[in-house]
């Protein structure tokens, strides 16, 4: 593909005027199956994920940013992320560290994502909207009552 004349750029994200500037958090997990006969080769392996070096090298091969500190330290720090486009990345650490807003904590958040991201892919796509909208909270709150 050639790139040779394509500029791109980043901002932070936008809000209303007056209002209080959110950022959304990502979501990376690290889960030990209860039936694994390897607990504490996996508990080792999480522990070396998210603490330094292991979670500064999970950010280097993945490119997602961690919550840990010490990477975010590291990305201000590293000559690499001082010039663009790397840059971009303390525009995140300040989002992080100021306006970021934990996603809601409930079993079902990642189900309610999903149909969501469905929803708005079907639209995207040509479906009605209020149709789609209607089957999708349907669905939505026929999935949550497991939860109750």
């Amino acid at each position: 593909m050639e790139t040779k004349d394509f500029e791109w750029d980043y901002a932070p994200f936008p809000y209303f005027k007056g209002g209080k500037p959110v950022t959304s958090t990502g979501s990376w997990h690290l889960g030990l199956n209860a039936y694994s006969n390897k607990k504490d080769e996996a508990a080792k392996f999480m522990k070396f994920l998210t603490t330094p070096p292991g979670c500064i090298e999970w950010f280097l091969v993945d490119g997602h940013l961690s919550p840990n500190k010490v990477v975010l330290d590291y990305i201000k720090k590293d000559p690499k992320f001082q010039t663009f486009p790397y840059d971009r990345f303390h525009l995140s650490i300040y989002e992080s560290l100021n306006t970021a807003i934990p996603r809601p904590v409930t079993p079902g958040y990642l189900e309610y994502e999903q149909l969501l991201t469905d929803a708005f892919e079907n639209i995207r796509n040509g479906a009605d909207v209020k149709q789609t909208l209607t089957v999708t909270a349907t669905r939505i709150d026929q999935m949550l009552r497991k939860y109750r």
